[in-house]
């Protein structure tokens, strides 16, 4: 069954299994057609965009110049390039190579929706992409959806081109909740800055006109509430807006492994070649492919490098790329509860602490001594979630323990006297009133 925009609001809101029904037979075949219509074209090589119609199948690899179909998630490579089916519209997925983003962005992914009034509509699921207009002359009319927003841009002339960057996060102190209220959601912030031209640019009852700097280039949006409804003027562009081709040494790294990735990809599947570059004995792969799996909602990988990585950095690295996962969007830490529980044999008590030290602690919290006690007590623990978790938040929150050697993999003897090793860190620190608390300016 094709997962539509459609079919995901019947299945979020879990309305009763009559209506679910009905609702498939709209989307599969009775009323929609049986299969939905190709919107786009992949313009870069095999192996950069990935596409599944429903989270039950596989990811498959679009081909260069392969179709595109409407209502498809879409994960990208950085880099890969799409064209809508006339060739007017040019929508490119980017990541943050330079860490120069005001959010740490891993991974782009898009939803793309037929449209007669448009020449481009879709979706925004999470990361970075930048829009063109590649019309010979006119506007470009794009829709752009993300959340519960729908926003109309025109591009008004061939060569505009915009830049979209969309972040979530839970922030600090929210705890994790088995029964969530209409309020507890991860925050969301998107940013929308006109890189070249000028855009008309409706959102909600807004409408502004932005230009490229130096002019009202910058647009800010988050799910707090607030609504902005001027453009900020910009003078340059910002530096994260300014590199999608950037040449630093890290970005060229990045950028050597990624093609690396890519060819493996074209070898394989993308599931084997994020686990086989996740257990790799190359850091620069671990890295990346950990940071594919996530992409990928592959948990069941993640899980493998969790419980069985011989590698310190690559542990690190999947908290960082799960804490991403579960603050996409509301829900995602449910899934993980239920995983913990019906995969793993957790109780409940169990599952519930290991996505509370997935969260973030308060300033309240991390005001008290008690928490890096506690966080300490926890290295002992028979779980390796909760002891993995306690350490990836200690060697965060005390860099002074940075050279601990403890490894939440190793041998119970060995971890034991790593323990002792921060007991005795933490004690001092707290003794001489040295609160080991720092302040995060953005979380990993």
């Amino acid at each position: 069954m094709r997962e539509t925009a459609v079919y995901k609001i019947f299945r979020v809101v879990k309305l009763s299994s009559l209506t679910v029904a009905f609702a498939s037979i709209l989307v599969t075949g009775g009323l929609f057609g049986a299969e939905a219509p190709v919107v786009a074209r992949l313009v870069s090589r095999d192996g950069t965009l990935f596409a599944r119609s429903e989270p039950a199948q596989d990811w498959q690899a679009v081909a260069h110049k392969g179709a595109i179909r409407a209502g498809d998630l879409l994960v990208g490579l950085p880099g890969a390039v799409l064209e809508n089916s006339k060739g007017t519209v040019g929508l490119t997925l980017l990541t943050d190579l330079d860490k120069n983003s005001p959010y740490p962005v891993l991974e782009a992914a898009v939803v793309l929706h037929a449209s007669a009034d448009h020449d481009l509509d879709f979706t925004l699921d999470r990361g970075r992409v930048d829009v063109t207009n590649l019309k010979k002359e006119g506007v470009a009319r794009v829709r752009i959806r993300f959340h519960d927003q729908q926003w109309e841009a025109n591009l008004t002339e061939p060569g505009t081109h915009i830049a979209l960057q969309l972040y979530g996060r839970w922030a600090k102190g929210v705890p994790f909740r088995k029964e969530p209220g209409p309020k507890d959601v991860p925050a969301a912030d998107l940013l929308l800055v006109v890189r070249k031209g000028q855009i008309e640019l409706k959102h909600g009852s807004c409408y502004c006109i932005m230009s490229a700097p130096p002019g009202p280039a910058l647009l800010h949006w988050d799910n707090s509430g607030a609504v902005e409804e001027a453009a900020q003027k910009l003078e340059t562009l910002p530096d994260w807006v300014a590199t999608e081709q950037s040449e630093s040494e890290r970005a060229q790294r990045i950028k050597d492994t990624v093609e690396k990735l890519r060819q493996q990809v074209v070898k394989s599947s993308p599931r084997e070649a994020g686990r086989t570059f996740a257990a790799s004995e190359d850091p620069n792969k671990r890295a990346t492919g950990v940071i594919f799996m996530g992409a990928l909602d592959d948990l069941e990988g993640l899980g493998q490098v969790l419980t069985g990585t011989k590698y310190p950095d690559a542990w690190d690295r999947a908290v960082v790329v799960v804490r991403h996962w579960l603050g996409r969007r509301p829900g995602q830490d449910l899934i993980l509860y239920q995983k913990l529980i019906d995969k793993h044999d957790l109780k409940p008590a169990q599952a519930a602490g290991i996505l509370q030290l997935l969260h973030s602690f308060s300033d309240a919290q991390l005001a008290q001594p008690e928490l890096y006690t506690t966080l300490v007590k926890y290295l002992d623990s028979d779980l390796l979630g909760i002891r993995g978790l306690a350490h990836w938040h200690l060697v965060r929150l005390v860099p002074a323990g940075k050279d601990i050697g403890y490894n939440p993999l190793d041998p119970k003897d060995k971890r034991d006297a790593a323990r002792e090793q921060w007991k005795k860190l933490i004690d001092d620190m707290l003794t001489k009133g040295e609160l080991p608390s720092r302040q995060v300016g953005r979380q990993p």
